[in-house]
């Protein structure tokens, strides 16, 4: 086997150095090994004693356990309710073949995070799905106390199922302090962040993240949408074009490129992107996501019509499902009929355990908080705040 390798410099435009390896095709880890000592022997990488042992590590000696676990990350990477159902079997597979394979272990285990947190029940339910990636993540740890991706799935169902931020918070440092180039553990932090209205911290990890896995969709399409919580709108819709390169009509990278010309009043583009995005969904919620930025899109364009139709459609969901009716107050404050607003937010508001993070973060709800009524009605309901 022969790989060449080039180091280039981008800003220049050329190579800096380059070489070819020739290794005997009998055992992939021998290689990886060979050419990884080799590289950092050639460029006079000054690396530390961890950094030098992250290098040499090997979680299997077993290569059709490596590679039911690569298997296993593809699938995985998809983050759709098959690929996920994919990823599981080819982690057990891998599992099977080498019981000590800790780096499966974790794989396994935030598969079953990511069933709980996107609420795929065709495989199992949400709390059991939280209950088996937290004991798995547990097991791999026990193998292997430094794999981060194990303290990633603890941080996950601690956040989602538990409640524990502060547990949470402590997981991903935990993670990162064990590589802080782990992809995988800037972006989760990154959502975890974002999700709690820390906009600027989130935006910093999970911009580190796309930085070390620009081929990841997922990872990307959170980036951009920490773009457009910090109102960089233009940058957000040049995120999320780039995204699309990596995976044509990708959900998330839609409603942020929708949402982002809305904002930009371009209402005739972010209508399209937005119906777009209404029939490649793939993420538990996105109907009532989808319907609440098209109504509030048409409601600016002042597309009255259009923004009553999907009122209508609200009102049939709202009658089972709260975060219908609470849709309904952002496209009410679109239309400019603030009264409305209010009538709304005063029914949903007994139920708020705390201010919703899209009220304390999302641009399309600036309108309301700047009605002196917003600020009222939380010092009613959270005398704390």
């Amino acid at each position: 086997m022969r790989v060449s390798v080039q180091l280039i410099s981008i800003r220049e435009g050329k190579p800096i150095w380059a070489e070819k390896f020739d290794e005997r095709f009998t055992d992939i880890f021998i290689i990886q090994d060979a050419i990884s000592a080799q590289v950092a022997q050639a460029l006079r990488l000054k690396l530390t004693r961890d950094e030098r042992s992250r290098l040499a590590k090997r979680y299997t000696d077993n290569l059709a356990a490596y590679q039911s676990y690569v298997r296993g990350n593809y699938f995985w990477s998809k983050r759709t309710e098959e690929g996920i159902r994919k990823a599981i079997q080819y982690f057990k597979q891998a599992i099977d073949m080498d019981t000590n394979y800790a780096l499966a272990y974790a794989g396994l285990g935030d598969a079953y995070g990511i069933v709980g947190y996107y609420g795929y029940e065709n495989i199992m339910k949400r709390a059991e799905a939280y209950e088996e990636a937290k004991a798995i993540a547990t097991k791999a740890l026990r193998l292997d106390e430094m794999i981060p991706e194990a303290h990633v799935v603890l941080a996950l169902v601690k956040s989602e199922h538990d409640k524990d931020d502060v547990g949470a918070d402590r997981e991903y440092k935990l993670a990162l302090a064990l590589n802080p180039d782990s992809a995988l553990a800037n972006h989760r932090y990154g959502v975890f962040l974002l999700e709690r209205g820390r906009v600027n911290e989130a935006s910093i990890v999970s911009r580190k993240a796309s930085e070390l896995d620009p081929l990841s969709s997922v990872i990307c399409a959170n980036y951009c949408a920490t773009l457009y919580f910090k109102r960089e709108y233009d940058a957000a819709v040049k995120c999320s074009n780039r995204t699309f390169e990596i995976s044509p009509d990708m959900p998330q990278a839609l409603l942020i490129l929708g949402l982002s010309q809305g904002q930009l009043g371009r209402h005739e583009e972010a209508i399209e992107v937005l119906k777009r995005f209404s029939v490649s969904t793939v993420v538990r919620g996105d109907r009532i996501e989808s319907l609440r930025s098209l109504g509030y899109v048409h409601a600016l364009a002042g597309q009255r019509t259009a923004a009553q139709n999907i009122l209508t459609e609200l009102d049939e969901l709202s009658q089972h499902n709260g975060e219908a009716l609470f849709s309904k107050a952002l496209i009410y404050a679109g239309l400019g009929e603030m009264d409305k607003v209010f009538t709304v937010l005063e029914k949903r508001a007994p139920y708020w355990m705390e201010e919703p993070g899209g009220l304390r973060i999302d641009p399309r709800y600036d309108r309301i908080k700047a009605d002196p009524r917003y600020a009222q009605l939380l010092k009613r309901h959270f005398a704390s705040l």
